[in-house]
């Protein structure tokens, strides 16, 4: 854990997110990554097997347009669920703006735990440290890669 004088703690060793390379369903690639520097980590395809995510697909027309992004999306009460009987890990479902979390998030991350949250792009990102005591979230998301 990397911590600095301006109220700034990070997880270190937490993964970049990209398309292409962390999976398309955004809920398993963040939870892999988040996971991944725990001692019980998950690999994304068995997040999206445990999860039935790996099954489904919704599908979407509209013209010139056939497939719908949202069709991977799988951060809803149903998902975290069985992930959760899967895993063993426990994921809250929360529909709550990352401010009021900002407590909650910090003491995660303050137990070395990373966390999920929606990027600014809505897709799930791996919450992974936090500064200003608690205030900004500081995340790898699947719209910044690496940073």
């Amino acid at each position: 854990m990397a911590d600095d004088d301006a109220g700034r703690r990070v997880i270190d060793g937490v993964p970049g997110l990209h398309w292409g390379r962390s999976g398309d369903t955004t809920f398993c690639g963040a939870l892999e990554a988040a996971i991944s520097v725990t001692a019980h980590p998950f690999e994304y395809t068995t997040l999206m097997g445990v999860t039935g995510l790996a099954f489904r697909t919704r599908w979407y027309e509209r013209p010139g347009v056939r497939w719908c992004p949202s069709a991977p999306v799988g951060e809803f009460r149903d998902e975290c669920e069985a992930a959760t009987r899967a895993t063993g890990w426990r994921l809250r479902c929360e529909w709550e703006p990352l401010e009021r979390l900002a407590r909650d998030l910090a003491r995660n991350i303050d137990a070395g735990l990373p966390a999920l949250a929606y990027d600014d792009q809505l897709n799930v990102a791996a919450v992974c440290g936090y500064e200003d005591g608690g205030a900004t979230a500081l995340m790898k998301s699947y719209s910044h890669g690496d940073e």
